[in-house]
């Protein structure tokens, strides 16, 4: 069950990353298509199949990290309305609580 917690965590991760692609796209985007913007949107696909290499633990580890990162950038995004902020924080409050409560209980085990 760890693992598919794991794989969850990072398609999560891998759709935040889309998120930051389309936003930077659109010719009313604010912030312009750039190899930063562009590689900031990549980033997390990457890190995501990444932390599914990895063990369990530090997959759990890595995934958490990643997406308390992603959810820094994205706040420091000007392109992104305040709801939407808001509902990054929420949301990621919860996947990272899950993910380290899975990691707290694969320890355990």
């Amino acid at each position: 069950m760890a693992w598919f917690q794991l794989a969850y965590g990072a398609t999560i991760l891998s759709y935040l990353g889309g998120i930051q692609w389309g936003a930077t796209l659109p010719d009313s985007s604010k912030s312009l298509p750039s190899y930063e913007a562009l590689g900031l949107a990549v980033a997390p696909q990457l890190v995501a199949w990444f932390s599914l290499l990895l063990p369990i633990p530090l997959g759990l580890i890595t995934t958490s990290t990643a997406l308390t990162a992603t959810l820094a950038v994205d706040l420091l995004k000007q392109n992104y309305p305040p709801w939407f902020k808001s509902l990054r924080i929420f949301l990621t409050m919860g996947a990272v609580g899950s993910l380290v409560g899975t990691l707290f209980g694969y320890i355990v085990a």
